[in-house]
């Protein structure tokens, strides 16, 4: 949910979705300091009303789809590592090739990737 950003909202509701007249409620998960003040700014400014601390037990109950996702996720970037396919977090050079071609080389990775140029 969120995972480049300061602040991640989300609609929570306990098993993952509305029982009849349940209109559950937002949350957020803070990940940066700056999200943080920003959140606390918005408290105290009057636009959003901080409620009870949650654990991250519970975003698992409110969002399982989430959780089924970043297991998905995990597994894709394991085969794609395998075939030395760049990952997020994967540090990249884009370097030129021959005939105006580039190529990314992967820091500590034997293989590169070509990237054609596409024509518009």
């Amino acid at each position: 949910i969120g995972e480049s950003s300061d602040i991640a909202a989300l609609d929570t509701w306990r098993g993952g979705s509305p029982k009849g007249e349940d209109e559950g409620f937002n949350a957020a998960i803070v990940r940066t300091k700056k999200g943080l003040i920003l959140l606390n700014e918005a408290a105290k400014a009057g636009y959003i009303k901080i409620g009870d601390e949650l654990k991250i037990e519970d975003i698992d109950d409110f969002q399982p789809h989430q959780v089924n996702k970043k297991k998905a996720v995990y597994a894709r970037h394991e085969g794609m590592r395998k075939k030395d396919i760049p990952t997020p977090g994967d540090k990249v050079e884009l370097k030129p090739g021959i005939l105006g071609s580039m190529f990314l080389k992967i820091k500590g990775k034997k293989n590169k990737i070509r990237i054609k140029k596409i024509k518009s």
